[in-house]
């Protein structure tokens, strides 16, 4: 139900632009949903090899939201990235993407904003471990990532100077 809503609002967004951009040749984009996006509301992907776009929406966010205001505000934002890179090859918020908010689709009550503030979930940061090592001859302390751990645990030689392999010393634990 959402999605089909989204895709005629992505192809009015599209046509409003055509209209105001004759010259430039605006592709209707491919439109996905993903249930990853967590705390993105949208996403515009430009593929150069092919000269085609892509706009990924988050069925999470559009879900836990007005939807009303889910069109208004990410379906405008993420084609007017689209028309950024297409008429004036930018990418970005930078002026040329709020003149195309403001005069294109603010004609229209589109929001020109770079953020939205839908309700989103939290997600849990991963942790970080680092390891701590002894250099045998200098008795400098080195921290390793847990790949480089790993494998020095099966047999890979990490060495500071006189080719004297570290030591192992103890676990850290970053947030």
């Amino acid at each position: 139900m959402f999605q089909e809503m989204v895709k005629m609002e992505v192809n009015k967004a599209v046509e409003i632009a055509r209209q105001a951009y004759p010259q430039a040749r605006i592709p209707f984009p491919r439109v996905e949903f993903s249930n990853r996006m967590t705390k993105c509301g949208g996403k515009c992907i430009y593929d150069p090899k092919y000269n085609t776009y892509t706009i990924r929406f988050s069925l999470d966010i559009m879900s836990r939201n007005d939807i009303s205001k889910y069109l208004s505000q990410v379906v405008y934002h993420e084609v007017a990235h689209m028309v950024d890179r297409q008429v004036y090859f930018n990418w970005g918020h930078g002026s040329t993407f709020y003149r195309i908010m403001v005069q294109t689709f603010g004609k229209f009550g589109r929001e020109a904003g770079r953020t939205h503030s839908f309700k989103t979930v939290e997600t849990k940061r991963r942790t970080v471990k680092k390891y701590i090592y002894k250099c045998p001859t200098c008795g400098g302390m080195f921290t390793l990532s847990a790949v480089r751990h790993g494998k020095a645990k099966n047999g890979t030689r990490y060495s500071h100077k006189n080719h004297a392999p570290l030591q192992y010393v103890s676990e850290l634990i970053q947030k």
